[in-house]
């Protein structure tokens, strides 16, 4: 019984767990895309003919130098699916998602991964260059162009820059970096 309340106060003091986030986890999407049962089954829109499977052999002569095909309309509304799957989760993500490479003057500090959803709530890890072991979990606000991050009860305070992104992590002055 002690130990599952040793277990219960220690999550509590971790600041990942007593941060907490608004919203629940949901895995990324995976296929982006998903075709109605009627998609495709008319000619798109400008389109007059549509391309019929080859019943007997062509000879190069029936292609008239044309030897290369346009994609089906099928392969490009696909293509288009995806591209207007991606355009929607970028404009869901604020300037600090994604991955950042951590220096200290010229040294690599280490990687984060952030998650900077509009809204402004930051979650994230954070992995040293040094010493390996397993990734930190961090949370943070972003509001504009500056943002508060807690790492391990330290606070790393950062403001846009030209470059990145650049702030104080304890006393060190530090730089984010596009890129792992």
């Amino acid at each position: 019984m002690e130990t599952l309340a040793l277990i219960l106060w220690l999550t509590i003091q971790t600041p990942y767990a007593a941060a907490g986030s608004a919203q629940t986890y949901a895995p990324p999407t995976v296929r982006p895309f998903e075709p109605t049962e009627t998609f495709a089954q008319s000619a798109p829109a400008g389109s007059t003919e549509r391309s019929q499977p080859l019943t007997q052999p062509e000879t190069l002569d029936a292609f008239r130098r044309g030897y290369q095909v346009g994609p089906e309309p099928l392969d490009a509304a696909y293509e288009q699916g995806v591209a207007t799957a991606e355009a929607q989760a970028d404009a869901l993500a604020g300037p600090l998602d994604g991955g950042w490479l951590v220096m200290d003057g010229d040294r690599a500090r280490g990687r984060m991964v952030l998650a900077d959803v509009v809204g402004g709530i930051i979650e994230g890890a954070f992995s040293p260059v040094e010493g390996g072991g397993a990734a930190t979990p961090l949370t943070g606000r972003r509001e504009g162009d500056r943002a508060e991050l807690s790492l391990e009860g330290r606070s790393v305070r950062l403001r846009r820059t030209d470059d990145g992104w650049s702030g104080t992590w304890g006393e060190a002055r530090v730089t984010l970096r596009r890129g792992l």
